[in-house]
């Protein structure tokens, strides 16, 4: 570093009086155009004031005229402190900008932004209703070191999250058909499910040839009498847009205060859960199967409906079955497999030993 220093120690030592003070204005006009290309203020050590004071006090009142750093009163209150002798104590000396938010406000917005799906001002106006003053803008940045950024949060506003949160009163059906071999010929037979979005419980109707206006109010009856049997919620039911659901099945459900929701159009996704339970159905049993008759079929679902509920896990539901959950085996005991339907549907236990 010695070679930066010496060739301006020796322009130093052979200027004469006049040719420093050009000097000292030279560089005091690069220190001004230096200073406001850096946007950042600068901090000074406790070491750098007094240097800057001792050297300035040698000056006297010119020093106003170089500096460029910080404002003069702020100089002034330096020599006050370093050699005035009115140093202020080490407790009082505050780091500069905004004072850190209490540790107590933080955990408090972690806490509502965790527990709760609200926005900043929605948070701000809970901690102003709790008596504690602070900014929107501490708001959004406390939630932000935390990465709790509401508007970042890729959950929010899915339509998936608004059927968790509406799922214990929340159910969808949906028709599915069967071709029989009849005397008559080949002849499609319809099926109703019912399936509660919480537990992911069926219920399923009968089939029939003909899914008139009586054979619908009929069912939709008996779907309500089953709910109200297992303790299940009923206030929405999605279906989609066929034209089955006609007035009579409709006003069923309007007198039962219960909302027959119609899916938006080209929109499958708002009917998954029971779409995918029909496509369990058809894949695992129906299709594997010629059926011959109504009560052949109605066999077919039933014992599906059953290893559905009761053996079946399902990996959406802890990757367990849905009722009667099978307690964890000790280890003990011989393996048992269990097949319905000829061992189209099979499951396996630990008997008792």
């Amino acid at each position: 570093m010695r070679w930066l220093f010496q060739p301006l120690l020796l322009l130093v030592a052979n200027s004469t009086e006049s040719e420093l003070a050009k000097q000292v204005e030279f560089l005091r006009a690069e220190n001004l155009m230096l200073r406001r290309r850096i946007h950042k203020r600068i901090f000074l050590t406790k070491q750098e004031r007094r240097l800057l004071v001792k050297l300035g006090d040698a000056i006297g009142p010119k020093v106003t005229w170089l500096l460029t750093i910080v404002a003069y009163q702020t100089y002034r209150r330096w020599a006050h402190q370093l050699v005035g002798g009115g140093k202020t104590p080490e407790k009082s000396v505050r780091k500069p900008g905004r004072p850190r938010t209490a540790e107590s406000i933080r955990r408090l917005v972690l806490k509502l932004a965790r527990e709760n799906s609200w926005g900043y001002t929605r948070i701000l106006g809970e901690l102003r209703k709790l008596g504690i003053k602070t900014s929107r803008t501490n708001v959004v940045n406390i939630l932000r070191e935390n990465r709790l950024d509401p508007k970042l949060d890729s959950k929010k506003g899915r339509w998936a999250e608004f059927f968790k949160s509406h799922a214990s009163t929340l159910w969808q059906c949906d028709f599915f058909s069967k071709h029989l071999v009849t005397p008559k010929g080949m002849r499609q037979c319809f099926m109703l499910a019912f399936l509660h979005v919480a537990t992911r419980k069926v219920f399923l109707t009968p089939c029939t040839f003909k899914p008139d206006k009586v054979w619908m109010e009929a069912q939709g009856m008996a779907f309500l009498e089953h709910a109200k049997k297992e303790g299940l919620g009923v206030k929405v039911v999605v279906r989609d847009r066929d034209s089955k659901y006609g007035p009579e099945f409709r006003e069923l459900f309007k007198r039962a205060r219960v909302d027959l929701h119609p899916v938006n159009y080209r929109s499958p996704n708002m009917n998954a859960y029971i779409e995918r339970f029909v496509q369990s159905i058809q894949h695992e049993c129906l299709d594997k199967f010629i059926a011959f008759s109504q009560e052949h079929l109605d066999l077919l679902t039933g014992e599906f409906l059953e290893h559905y509920h009761h053996e079946r896990p399902h990996q959406g539901k802890g990757n367990v079955p849905l009722m009667g959950a099978l307690k964890r085996a000790s280890g003990e005991g011989e393996i048992v497999c269990r097949e319905r339907l000829g061992g189209v549907l099979r499951h396996y236990y630990r008997q008792a030993a």
